[in-house]
């Protein structure tokens, strides 16, 4: 398959994203692409009364790569997850994954209901794995799905105060997040992520 080839088919990927996310209600902004460096990008802000969880979905033609980064950003006092609790500034980047990984997490992110955490991964059959610092201190959870095919790691933060990061990996795609992502929505992803 040539490059070209499969830029197009990244592009047509994107599209169809774009086109699943805007048929649930969200509004699509087409940025004008200009650059040689990226094939298409587009903006999607959530259905009215959601939480503000913005979806970027930028495809890269020379590499056939697409990224699609969440963000949220509470307005000042006004953050809110579905207990009520206050949410800090959260951002989720995702490399060539599947649309329906995606949408997945994205019906979590800008619900905020409720799902499954990686509290109960290991009663559900997901292998943990606890790893610590040479000084004892914890330095990352791993969660690795039944198949072995989709792994999320939460790295703790080196310094108190800082809020630490999420990598997951899957056979052809891979993402990182914020440590202040909703575990329901890195949860959403990664058992979305599993190639059947």
């Amino acid at each position: 398959m040539t490059s070209a080839r499969i830029a197009k088919t990244a592009v047509a990927q994107s599209v169809l994203l774009v086109e699943e996310l805007t048929a649930r209600g969200w509004t699509a902004n087409r940025h004008p692409v200009n650059d040689k460096d990226v094939a298409q990008s587009a903006l999607l802000i959530p259905p009215s009364g959601a939480l503000p969880v913005k979806i970027t979905v930028v495809t890269y033609p020379d590499d056939a790569a697409q990224l699609v980064e969440f963000i949220y950003e509470p307005s000042r006092g006004t953050g809110k997850w579905s207990s009520g609790d206050a949410r800090s500034y959260w951002r989720m980047s995702v490399f060539d994954a599947p649309a329906t990984a995606i949408v997945a997490a994205a019906h979590v992110a800008i619900t905020g209901g409720p799902g499954p955490t990686f509290d109960t991964a290991g009663q559900e059959g997901w292998e943990t794995c606890v790893n610590h610092t040479a000084a004892g201190h914890l330095e990352s959870t791993a969660f690795v799905h039944p198949t072995g095919q989709v792994a999320a790691v939460f790295h703790y933060p080196d310094t108190p105060g800082e809020c630490g990061a999420w990598l997951m990996f899957a056979p052809s795609c891979h993402a990182d997040a914020t440590g202040h992502t909703p575990a329901r929505v890195v949860r959403a992803l990664a058992e979305n992520l599993l190639v059947l």
